[in-house]
């Protein structure tokens, strides 16, 4: 079973921590570490890839 692209939620996790880090660079917040932004996405996908049963329709 397949599904359309905007329904994927390691898309939008990604393009949301994204802004947040744009954001962050842009105000200069040091509110996390690059290496802890990075942990932390790297959590995030790995727990959507194990939920994640359907292939995405570009």
């Amino acid at each position: 079973m397949q599904k359309k692209w905007y329904t994927s939620k390691t898309l939008w996790s990604n393009g949301l921590m994204l802004g947040g880090v744009i954001v962050l660079n842009a105000t200069g917040q040091d509110i996390l570490t690059p290496e802890v932004q990075g942990a932390i996405l790297i959590v995030i996908n790995v727990i959507l890839r194990v939920l994640t049963k359907k292939e995405i329709i570009w």
